[in-house]
């Protein structure tokens, strides 16, 4: 078969693949058929099954020949540059290889391969995987070396053969292989002085003359050496063949990336909120991320940034370790020749000549990890910040299991970073605890200058939500820092437990009481219809039982509410005696239930009534029933508005009513709808403006007043609108504090006053 043919028919693949005019599995589908019968044209196996139209066909064979122009017209050069830059997963390293071994071209050979600064190259630990010994091969094993994610970038893997284990300075002795990139191979080694095995790297046979290459192996093996920390991997010694050709080694990790277990922690637990085994696994998925973010805060005190953090360099190990490897990016900040600071590391070129460097203006990293300022190959400009948002996209993954930017192609990738083109982590899973979302977001801001200064800062802030305290980049409401005063005095809240079954004991009996004292008035009205003559007598006693009746409901309403704001509340954080606080909201709420259904022409039970709806619609929300509680609060609103023109007390129904559509307010509020609840609140405040003028004796409508500007200015500042509420902040402190002048202090007054100070 003509080699050329062949060379054609798989450029053509490639390169539809490469440009998504073919899927992945359709391009292994049309690998598997054309090498049963390789005198049939690819494109017409792809075409027959119409895969690509002619147009698209067309398309292709344009594009080769743009490509074929670039290399030359050298056609084995062409296909080797496009297969190095999409050969990404196993199953087209697998294919690639039958294509090798199946036909009479020569491609994706691993000493071809590229190894420049910028391809993102390291050696992964693990990747070996041992084949048994062919018949008629003595002394000697066959291992086929598994890409790596790194190897498959840059085209490698291969199969060896190792003879007798050789040994180094009387010392090393190599075992085995381990894994192989485009430069440099990595074998496991006995240490014979402390009968160890650890790992051995060195440059590979066909690269052992170059100085170049030379020097950029000394460049890695001194910054790992010479970064002596517990999560960096350690270099026990470094020496020379005896052809000159120069090795290292460091300690052999046995462990799994921390992208695998990342990927099985989501995998085992569906998107909720952290409680339980869930949160104490994701803690400790976050502690060795902080250790990560502390041996990048080490490096960087030694003058070195690693410029290819993510979460396939993150080695764990079987005992809790971890490690940060694949440091074969990584350079001394600012220029070579730069005088070292103090405790700064200066890198010298062993071999007498100059350090190779990548060029500027081209992308060096890895997509999904790499800053702005590498995604837009300004590698002048890369320095610890461009580190520390490697870290925040590590922990973007971490908290999602998604990659902060994906696309299909390095350049949409790329754009996408440069103008952080990407979704929050709590816009991906709302269960993400919203100041892990601050953090994330502030180390992967836009500007350098945006994030965190240090590692260690990300790494604090970290560690203080774990021992939960407040972090430097959320500020928290009022409402976070008394649930975290609960948590920490379960002593004080279990004891109110035992007071919330009393109080709820005596809301039962005043339930019984209000159905007592609607059976008397009942029996009252048989007395009053059987007895005509005394009509007089009757309609007092009638008159006293409704006092009674509305007397009693007072006190059972108030009763009830005392359940729910007295105990129930405070208990809202203690999962221990949440089945039980919830079954207390229920029977409030059946008890509010029948406290609103009570009829009668009567202005009081009416107003009460009212009050119920209210009290009722708290305690939907509070059993996170929104419907349920909009639909309450919606019949206070109908229940006042119906009393506002029979009122004969004053401002009772207009400030019921004003109530009802601040509560309302809240509601779209915490259900997002900001638009309903801007436009709730600002029509309240304009009408209880005008009640206060009507009755400017009133509290109740200061407060009212008061409680709907502070509610306001709440949402106008997470809208950004700081200017907005900033005056109905200062507005809603001045009533405030006009109310504590003229009345008793009372605790819920104060909560409200703390909350407008708070944002204040």
């Amino acid at each position: 078969m003509d080699s050329e043919k062949i060379s054609s028919d798989l450029l053509f693949a490639y390169m539809a693949l490469q440009n998504g005019l073919l899927s992945r599995d359709n391009f292994v589908l049309a690998m598997n058929c054309w090498l049963q019968d390789k005198s049939t044209p690819i494109k017409d196996v792809i075409r027959d099954r119409s895969w690509l139209d002619e147009e698209s066909c067309q398309v292709i064979e344009q594009l080769m020949e743009v490509h074929l122009r670039a290399h030359q017209g050298k056609l084995e050069e062409s296909l080797q540059t496009v297969v190095n830059s999409i050969i990404h997963d196993a199953e087209l390293h697998e294919v690639n290889s039958l294509v090798i071994a199946q036909s009479d071209v020569t491609i994706f050979q691993p000493d071809d391969a590229p190894d420049e600064e910028g391809s993102g190259a390291s050696e992964n630990l693990e990747a070996a995987t041992f084949v048994p010994q062919e018949e008629g091969t003595e002394n000697s094993e066959a291992i086929t070396i598994a890409p790596t994610d790194d190897d498959r970038e840059m085209g490698t893997g291969s199969t060896i053969v190792l003879g007798q284990p050789s040994s180094l300075d009387g010392r090393f002795q190599i075992l085995r292989a381990h894994a192989r990139g485009g430069l440099g191979q990595i074998s496991i080694a006995m240490d014979n002085e402390l009968n160890r095995e650890v790992a051995l790297k060195e440059i590979l046979a066909d690269h052992a003359g170059s100085n170049e290459t030379k020097d950029r192996f000394y460049r890695e093996a001194q910054i790992t050496g010479r970064l002596e920390h517990p999560c960096i991997v350690p270099v026990y010694g470094m020496g020379e063949h005896t052809n000159g050709s120069p090795y290292y080694v460091m300690r052999f990790i046995r462990g799994e990336e921390l992208k695998k277990a990342i990927d099985q922690f989501h995998d085992k637990y569906p998107p909720a909120r952290y409680v339980g085994k869930r949160r104490v696994e994701f803690i400790q998925l976050l502690r060795q991320f902080t250790s990560v973010c502390n041996a990048i805060g080490y490096a960087h005190s030694r003058g070195i940034i690693h410029r290819d953090i993510k979460p396939a360099n993150i080695l764990l190990g079987k005992f809790n370790e971890t490690f940060v490897v694949d440091w074969g990016l990584a350079k001394p900040i600012g220029e070579a020749e730069s005088p070292p600071t103090e405790g700064e590391i200066k890198l010298a070129s062993l071999s007498g000549s100059g350090s190779s460097h990548t060029q500027m203006h081209s992308t060096l990293g890895t997509p999904g990890y790499m800053s702005p300022e590498q995604a837009d190959g300004r590698l002048d400009e890369l320095g610890p910040a461009s580190d520390v948002y490697s870290l925040g996209a590590t922990l973007y993954y971490l908290l999602t299991k998604k990659p902060s930017v994906s696309g299909t192609d390095l350049m949409e990738i790329t754009d996408k970073i440069r103008t952080g083109n990407f979704p929050s982590p709590r816009g991906l899973n709302k269960h993400i605890p919203a100041a892990l979302d601050a953090i994330c977001l502030q180390a992967m801001a836009l500007e350098p200058e945006d994030r965190y200064n240090t590692p260690q800062q990300l790494a604090a802030d970290i560690e203080s939500w774990i021992a939960d305290e407040p972090v430097s980049v959320y500020p928290e409401t009022l409402t976070h820092r008394f649930g975290r005063w609960l948590r920490r005095h379960r002593s004080w809240a279990l004891a109110s437990a035992a007071s919330l079954v009393i109080i709820a004991t005596i809301s039962i009996l005043a339930a019984i009481s209000i159905n007592q004292a609607k059976n008397e008035e009942a029996r009252q009205r048989v007395l009053a219809d059987n007895a005509r003559k005394e009509e007089s007598l009757q309609r007092e006693l009638a008159e006293k039982s409704r006092q009674e009746a509305l007397e009693n409901f007072r006190q059972a309403r108030n009763a009830v509410d005392t359940s729910l704001t007295g105990i129930s509340e405070v208990l809202e954080y203690y999962p221990g005696v949440q089945r039980m606080r919830q079954g207390l909201l229920e029977k409030a709420a059946a008890d509010y239930e029948e406290f609103a259904s009570e009829k009668s022409d009567d202005l009081e039970i009416q107003l009460e009534r009212g009050r119920a709806y209210l009290r009722l619609g708290d305690i939907r929300r509070s059993l996170n029933q929104a419907s349920e509680s909009e639909n309450a609060y919606q019949q206070a609103v109908s229940v006042f508005s119906g009393l506002k023109t029979q009122d004969t007390k004053g401002s009772e129904a207009p400030r019921g009513l004003a109530n009802a559509h601040i509560k309302l307010g809240v509601l779209y509020h915490e259900l997002g709808n900001l638009d309903r609840s801007r436009q709730i609140y600002q029509e309240t405040i304009k009408q209880l403006r005008s009640l206060t003028k009507l009755w400017p004796d009133d509290d109740g409508l200061k407060t009212s007043l008061a409680s709907a500007l502070s509610n306001s200015a709440t949402l106008q500042a997470e809208q950004g609108q700081t200017g907005q509420a900033r005056v109905e902040v200062v507005e809603a402190l001045e009533l405030f504090k006009n109310i504590q002048s003229t009345s008793s202090r009372k605790p819920e007054l104060a909560i409200e006053m703390s909350n407008a100070l708070n944002l204040a």
